[in-house]
């Protein structure tokens, strides 16, 4: 509950970490999430609980080495590792993906968020990057007024003492997001897209919208949206790229 709390209020800021993606192996269970989520629409799913997910039995920090990775020796605890697991895993059933199915990938997946967000952080740290506590405070500020909107209160420490968090936690979590969100700006450029890409993905869009018996919507309606799509992409392979890069400069270790 902690974890995929902290990582709902830091959506409600929009300053996720692009350290939260993993590398290569994460493309693939990307594309198994979606043919679980196409699938698990239309078929019922055993171990279903009365609301119609899945039970999924939590992984426990036990499960794991006391130590599972180190990162030029910061060691990542199995603790940390059980959370985010344990998010990843509450966000598959929020999409109606399949937990068990994937189990595999989504211990990968959370291993490499955490060794991806600890090498950012070094490197951040090391190129002196901070977050000011103006800058802290007011995404705190925000997140606390739309905290009390989303659950009608006035009191938020109530909000964090039922999701066993406390404020220097959501403060820190800030801070960490917004020295890597800095770090990670500065170091990767804006995604530009072409014209020939814009029309290459207007035709496949064409495309599905034929086999799918729909009337698509002509070029300059869909090209803001297809520009924005392919610029998001390109960021992200991007910012993976570079993560990679990163990676590989410094001393990992990983021991599960």
């Amino acid at each position: 509950m902690k974890k995929l709390f902290l990582i709902s209020v830091l959506l409600l800021l929009s300053i996720v970490a692009v350290a939260c993606g993993g590398d290569d192996g994460d493309s693939e269970n990307g594309e198994k999430a979606n043919e679980n989520e196409n699938t698990e629409q239309n078929e019922g799913a055993e171990g279903e609980n009365a609301e119609g997910q899945q039970e999924v039995e939590e992984v426990k920090a036990e499960d794991f080495p006391d130590v599972v990775a180190t990162v030029n020796g910061e060691e990542i605890t199995n603790e940390q590792l059980a959370l985010n697991v344990n998010a990843i895993q509450q966000q598959y059933q929020m999409y109606g993906m399949n937990v068990e199915e994937n189990k595999d990938g989504i211990q990968q997946t959370a291993l490499d968020q955490l060794i991806n967000t600890e090498v950012i952080e070094q490197s951040a740290k090391e190129n002196g990057i901070e977050a000011s506590e103006e800058e802290v405070k007011s995404n705190y500020d925000e997140l606390v007024s739309q905290l009390k909107e989303q659950y009608e209160t006035d009191d938020v420490k109530e909000v964090f003492e039922e999701n066993d968090v406390t404020e220097e936690e959501i403060k820190n979590d800030i801070k960490r997001n917004i020295v890597i969100n800095k770090f990670m700006e500065e170091n990767i450029e804006d995604a530009e897209v072409t014209e020939e890409e814009l029309q290459e993905a207007y035709d496949n869009y064409k495309k599905q919208a034929k086999e799918m018996d729909q009337e698509a919507e002509d070029f300059e309606a869909m090209k803001p949206k297809l520009e924005q799509q392919l610029q998001s992409q390109k960021a992200q392979e991007q910012e993976q790229k570079y993560i990679d890069e990163l990676r590989e400069q410094q001393e990992i270790e990983i021991l599960i």
